[in-house]
């Protein structure tokens, strides 16, 4: 590979308050790193790691961002980092870890929030991932190796200077007409937790990425709250739970019973 490709700088930026868009990004770093660049991961799933990376000038080649969706959007948190962020990129790319619903529409605000930060997105693709209501729903999921879905588009992202965006399915105008909240409360309940159970430990204040939950008290900020599932994972005591929709538990089964990759990875990856 030529040097001045080696010496290109990327900077992966991740929120997962699950580990599986961080274990993405990890691989993304390995992945480059093996192949020359400079790659860095900058975490923003937690309020104070976000606080912290504002207040820096965030310079490189390649920004590439590896992000959950939830119920049509990103998450708010993401949504008002890249907002505020002072980030230095002439281009960027974008991982979508699968979410409730509504990929398209994810990125179709991805678009235009990097064009407010003044780093073009030109690469998109999405990506299986464990989906955190799964359990609730007794799905099993069988889901195909990540690496080789998004090895083959990590480095032409690097290596190429210009790229097309696909286009977004319909469901990008219907996140348009109905509400997200409205859309995540329907899908599934703000996490509750027994109190014969709790033993505010503060594990669930310490995950949270939304700043949902108060140190010392089991109270969960409806207003805050993104349904990430974080606090009901993390629990050492199991004192967490959240009720998950039927309709939501109808399309994991689905999703999941026969996993497809998608028409335009299967072109890139050659299968």
């Amino acid at each position: 590979m030529d040097n001045k490709v080696n010496k290109k700088r990327i900077l992966i930026i991740t929120f997962s308050p699950g580990g599986g868009c961080a274990d993405l990004a990890d691989a993304a770093t390995i992945l480059y790193r093996r192949a020359g660049y400079a790659a860095d991961v900058l975490d923003i799933t937690y309020p104070d790691d976000r606080e912290a990376a504002t207040t820096l000038e965030l310079h490189a080649d390649l920004l590439l961002a590896i992000l959950p969706v939830y119920a049509f959007h990103l998450p708010r948190p993401v949504v008002d980092f890249f907002t505020s962020a002072q980030l230095f990129a002439p281009r960027s790319a974008l991982i979508l870890g699968y979410g409730s619903c509504g990929v398209g529409a994810a990125a179709s605000e991805a678009a235009e929030l990097f064009d407010v930060c003044e780093t073009p997105l030109f690469r998109v693709m999405t990506c299986p991932l464990e989906h955190s209501f799964a359990e609730y729903a007794s799905v099993k999921q069988e889901l195909p190796d990540n690496l080789a879905l998004i090895g083959e588009f990590l480095i032409t992202a690097a290596r190429d200077p210009v790229g097309e965006i696909p286009p977004a399915p319909i469901m990008a105008g219907m996140s348009r007409l109905i509400p997200t909240r409205a859309i995540m409360n329907m899908a599934v309940s703000v996490p509750t937790f027994d109190a014969s159970k709790c033993r505010y430990c503060d594990a669930c204040y310490e995950v949270c990425p939304a700043g949902a939950i108060i140190s010392g008290s089991p109270a969960v900020d409806k207003s805050r709250c993104i349904r990430c599932n974080a606090c009901v994972k993390y629990c050492p005591e199991g004192a967490r739970s959240m009720k998950v929709s039927p309709l939501l538990v109808k399309y994991l089964d689905k999703k999941f019973a026969s996993p497809r990759v998608p028409q335009e990875i299967k072109r890139k990856i050659g299968k």
